[in-house]
């Protein structure tokens, strides 16, 4: 039993030598820059005035404050989407 604790902690340290942080990624640089596009271009503008509208249907024509509320919250989320993304892909402590 002690041997093979001892032997599966020897073979993590081994295998655990190979592996490395990566630093890099620049590889992924034109999907973020595409998804952030999108966020800041048509396609994030017409999501953010379509969940407005459903904010006024559910607040106006069928009264439901959660789902109004949660319509307007999503709304913001999305007017803000790529300064969110940025920020919290560039935290630093």
């Amino acid at each position: 039993m002690k041997f093979s604790i001892l032997f599966i902690g020897l073979a993590s340290l081994l295998f655990a030598l190979d592996v490395f942080a990566g630093t890099g990624g620049s590889q992924f640089d034109t999907y973020y820059s595409e998804i952030v596009g999108w966020l800041d271009g048509a396609p994030g503008k017409g999501l953010m005035a379509l969940m407005f509208l459903v904010a006024g249907y559910f607040a106006v024509i069928e009264p439901n404050f959660m789902r109004a509320g949660a319509a307007a919250l999503f709304g913001l989320v999305f007017a803000n989407a790529s300064a969110f993304i940025t920020g919290f892909l560039t935290a630093t402590i």
